[in-house]
């Protein structure tokens, strides 16, 4: 995720970053970065620093995403020094904000290269042995829920779909 930001900054942020503590009055939201499924991710400057600020996509958690998870999960990943530091969780919406570290994504053929199987296992074998982050994940679930809340809200549903998530 590189550098490059664009200038559409949501209404709603400048309040947020007034929330991080220590931040009143110093942080200025730069722009939005690119990539993201559910998420929006604003880079945000406090004097020379860079920091994100990851706004959560609306009804995510239709999607199972568990943002108290997901914090605990970014807190281990940095003690361990593969994830960038956490300064604050914003809540009750579930706003995350860490330190920018300058970097690439990973693409599907790079992700594959031995030596970056190499570097990710060991850190993946790391993270895990911390045991679990407070909530449940049952990825054999997941499609089922997915299910569910599509027909609650009244969304057409790919007969396909509906045969493969009662497996």
């Amino acid at each position: 995720m590189g550098t490059t930001a664009q200038p559409e900054v949501p209404a709603e942020v400048p309040a947020l970053l007034a929330r991080v503590p220590g931040w009143a009055g110093r942080a200025a939201a730069i722009g939005l970065l690119g990539g993201g499924i559910t998420n929006r991710n604003v880079l945000v400057a406090v004097g020379s620093e860079r920091f994100v600020l990851r706004l959560a996509g609306k009804d995510t958690e239709l999607l199972e995403i568990r943002r108290h998870d997901e914090v605990v999960a970014a807190r281990r990943a940095a003690a361990l020094g593969f994830g960038p530091e956490v300064i604050a969780f914003l809540e009750p919406e579930g706003f995350l904000v860490t330190r920018f570290v300058e970097g690439e994504a990973l693409d599907a053929s790079r992700v594959r290269a031995p030596e970056v199987i190499a570097r990710v296992g060991p850190m993946l074998r790391e993270i895990h042995a911390g045991g679990p982050l407070g909530g449940a994940f049952d990825a054999f679930e997941v499609p089922a829920l997915h299910l569910a809340a599509a027909r609650a809200r009244g969304v057409a549903v790919p007969d396909r779909y509906e045969s493969c998530a009662a497996i």
